[in-house]
C-alpha cells in the first residue's frame, strides 16, 4: 500500500431524499408533539432549513388533514417554475398514517370564509369579498375581479396580495391555475358582483362539465398573412402533469402548397410521423399541439426533465429525417400558452 491514498469523495445525496429521511428519524415525532401544545422550539428553523435546501422559493405550513389528523404541504406559492419541485417532493413522501398526510399545494378550505386576515394593519373578513366572474367556456378557464371594502385603503400590491390569498384558501392554488385565467382586484365595487364564496360554485359546475383530451383546430394569419394551422388538446393544463416540465420542439418540412400550408402528400407525411413518434415515446412524453405553417409543423410535446430516457427517445427518433429538434426547461408551459 502506497503512503498515500486516493480521497474518496463523500456520497451525494439529494435534497428531497434528505427531507424525508429527517422527517421519518425525526421530524414526523417532533412535530406530532408540538403542535398540541404550540412548543415548536427550534423546529420551525429546522424544516424551514431542509424545505429550503430543497430550493428557497418553496413554502411550508401545516394544516387540518383530510384523512390523517394532519397534514404537511410544501408548496410552490403559485411559482409554476417551483411547482414540480413541490410534486417531486410528495411522491418521495412515505405513505399517509392516521396522523399525517402530504400535499404539494395548498388545498381548498370553504372554512376561510368564516374567516379573516389582517394585512397592512387593515382586518379583512373573508365573507365581505365580492367577485365578478366570467367563463369562458372554449378555454375552460373564468375571468374574476375581486373587490372587498378594505381596498382602497391599501396599497395595490398589498389587494393584489390579499386576492390571490383569498383565491388559493377558497379554491385551492391547483384549482386556482386549473380553473381561473385573469385575475384582477378592484378599489370599486364591480356590477353585477357577488359574494365571494359563489365562486365556489361556479368553479364546481365547470368541473362538472369538464371535457379531457380533445382536439381542436384553429385557423389564423401570421404577421406577414400567411396561413396558420394550430392543432391543440383542449383544455390545456400543465397543472394537471406537473412534472412534465420539459418543453421539446421539432421542426418538420413537408410538401408545402404556394400558401405554405401542407399539400395532400404532405398532410400525409406528417400525419404518418405524428402517429409514430407518439407510439415510439408511449407514455413517456405527451403531444400537446401543432403548427403548420411557411412549409413546415412544428411539434410541442412535454416531458420530466429528470427523465433523460424521454429526451433521448425524442433525439433518436428519426434521426437521419430533416426534422429540427430542440429542447428548453419549460415549468408552466409557457411555450404553448398562445393556444390555450
Amino acid at each position: 500500500m502506497g503512503l498515500f491514498s486516493k480521497r474518496e469523495k463523500p456520497a451525494t445525496t439529494h435534497p428531497i431524499s434528505d427531507f424525508w429521511e429527517w422527517w421519518n428519524a425525526k421530524g414526523q415525532s417532533r412535530f406530532t408533539k408540538a403542535i398540541p401544545t404550540g412548543e415548536y422550539g427550534e423546529l420551525i428553523t429546522d424544516i424551514a432549513a431542509m424545505v429550503s435546501a430543497i430550493d428557497p422559493g418553496l413554502q411550508w405550513e401545516t394544516a387540518k388533514g383530510r384523512v390523517a389528523e394532519h397534514a404537511l404541504i410544501v408548496t410552490s406559492g403559485g411559482i409554476a417554475e417551483l411547482r414540480p419541485l413541490a410534486e417531486r417532493w410528495l411522491r418521495g413522501a412515505p405513505a399517509a398514517n392516521p396522523t399525517w398526510e402530504f400535499a404539494a399545494a395548498r388545498r381548498r378550505d370553504a372554512s376561510v370564509l368564516d374567516a379573516a386576515i389582517n394585512i397592512d394593519g387593515a382586518q379583512l373578513d373573508f365573507a365581505e369579498a365580492r367577485v365578478v366572474a366570467v367563463v369562458d367556456e372554449d378555454s375552460q378557464k373564468i375571468d374574476v375581479t375581486v373587490f372587498h371594502p378594505q381596498f382602497p385603503a391599501m396599497r395595490r400590491q398589498g389587494g393584489a396580495q390579499v386576492t390571490f390569498l383569498f383565491l388559493d384558501w377558497l379554491l385551492g392554488e391547483d384549482d386556482v391555475t386549473r380553473w381561473l385565467g385573469v385575475i384582477e382586484p378592484t378599489d370599486t365595487e364591480p356590477e353585477g358582483s357577488r359574494p365571494l364564496g359563489e365562486l365556489l360554485d361556479i368553479v364546481t359546475d365547470l368541473e362538472s362539465r369538464q371535457t379531457e383530451g380533445e382536439w381542436v383546430v384553429m385557423g389564423a394569419t401570421d404577421r406577414r398573412g400567411k396561413p396558420v394551422l394550430v392543432s391543440v388538446i383542449r383544455p390545456l393544463r400543465w397543472i394537471d402533469r406537473p412534472l412534465l416540465d420539459l418543453h421539446s420542439e421539432i421542426r418538420l418540412p413537408y410538401a408545402a402548397q404556394s400558401d405554405g400550408l401542407p399539400t395532400p402528400e404532405g398532410l400525409e407525411e406528417v400525419g404518418s410521423y405524428e402517429d409514430e413518434l407518439v407510439a415510439t415515446l408511449g407514455g413517456r412524453a405527451v403531444l400537446v399541439a401543432m403548427v403548420s405553417t411557411r412549409g413546415a409543423r412544428t411539434f410541442h410535446l412535454y416531458s420530466d426533465s429528470e427523465d433523460q430516457n424521454s429526451r433521448d427517445l425524442i433525439d433518436r427518433f428519426r434521426a437521419g429525417d430533416a426534422a429540427k429538434k430542440a429542447h428548453e426547461l419549460d415549468p408552466g408551459w409557457r411555450a404553448v400558452r398562445q393556444f390555450a
